[in-house]
């Protein structure tokens, strides 16, 4: 919500959406206290602006989210009017920022659910489309690196390791389909 103003209500909802809450604007002012004073070690500017009852991010700063980067470079790895080697590049990049899970311990808070679903499903397309550039670049050591890596992150679905058996076979690396059978079996 880095565009638009919102409302202690609506913030203390988000930070304490099991209880009712009273005076919000008292507990979110001391929220966000405490985060400007921890902002002011970082960056010159305030981060946090009130106005009426409001808060919002400083309009005049400039931040990079890795969600948005990662969202980009997704979109850019499917985007198939590119080069191969763009797509390569955009998966190689987003595989990168990819880390988990978004606030991990916040699961079950809605709002973040179905940002945390959207994510993941971008996460398994791109790594299936980096898996099939690999594929068809012959990369098979890298390909076997991002899977491994991948599965790390989140359980894949089964397309991913037939994709995986099916190049190596394909392509005459029998040992290492069945080596990679077994570990992925086990």
């Amino acid at each position: 919500n880095k565009h638009r103003l919102v409302a202690a209500r609506e913030l203390a909802e988000v930070i304490w959406p099991e209880e009712i809450i009273d005076n919000p604007y008292a507990m979110i002012k001391n929220v966000a206290f405490r985060t400007k004073k921890a902002f002011e070690k970082i960056c010159d500017l305030p981060v946090i602006v009130a106005e009426a009852g409001t808060y919002s991010i400083n309009r005049s700063l400039e931040f990079e989210i890795d969600t948005a980067e990662f969202e980009y470079k997704c979109k850019l790895a499917a985007n198939t009017s590119m080069s191969k080697r763009k797509r390569l590049e955009a998966c190689k990049a987003a595989f990168e920022l990819y880390t988990g899970r978004m606030l991990p311990n916040f699961e079950s808070v809605s709002w973040l659910m179905t940002r945390t679903c959207y994510m993941q499903v971008l996460y398994i397309d791109m790594v299936r489309s980096y898996l099939e550039l690999l594929s068809e670049m012959n990369e098979y050591a890298e390909m076997l690196n991002v899977a491994g890596r991948a599965m790390s992150q989140e359980a894949l679905d089964g397309d991913i390791h037939l994709l995986i058996l099916k190049t190596l076979i394909t392509n005459r690396k029998k040992e290492l389909a069945k080596n990679y059978y077994m570990r992925v079996k086990s």
